[in-house]
């Protein structure tokens, strides 16, 4: 299941408190995980939250839809409204990774170098010390967020 979707959704320019912030994901993820079982597909997604002066609280997610899934601007603006938020145009940016949805399997290295330079942009909030353990190369503040920062779905990871 690579990871071929990257979401931002910002969450408090739909109307969600920072403080909701986290129910609002997980009920964001319940709408991708529906419309992935009622297609006969699986979906599995790691997000990470951050809010900052400029683009206030958000959540960045990396997920995976089945190929061949076309999602029309409609389906991630009523998984919004269904979530609790208020679309606008800049509430949500999905787009593949690496370029195509199907770049995993007909770039590999492409895939693999935009899926890391994806993985260090999301995590850029680390704590100095997990920075050098990792090895990671983009550091930033991710600001002050209230409840869960990051997490995934329980497909993902040694339990699965």
């Amino acid at each position: 299941m690579p990871l071929n979707r990257y979401w931002t959704v910002n969450y408090e320019w739909a109307g969600i408190d920072d403080g909701d912030g986290a129910a609002f994901i997980g009920k964001l993820l319940a709408q991708c995980g529906r419309f992935a079982r009622n297609q006969g597909g699986c979906f599995a997604a790691v997000w990470v939250r951050e809010i900052g002066p400029k683009n206030g609280a958000h959540v960045h997610i990396a997920l995976h839809l089945p190929l061949g899934w076309k999602l029309s601007g409609h389906h991630p603006r009523k998984w919004i409204k269904r979530a609790g938020g208020q679309y606008s145009t800049k509430v949500s940016d999905m787009r593949p990774i690496g370029g195509r949805l199907d770049c995993a399997s007909t770039n590999p290295a492409h895939y693999w170098a935009n899926a890391e330079a994806m993985a260090n942009y999301m995590v850029k909030g680390s704590s100095e010390t997990v920075a050098v353990e990792l090895g990671l190369r983009l550091r930033k503040h991710g600001g002050l967020v209230v409840g869960k920062r990051w997490g995934r779905t329980q497909n993902i990871g040694s339990m699965a």
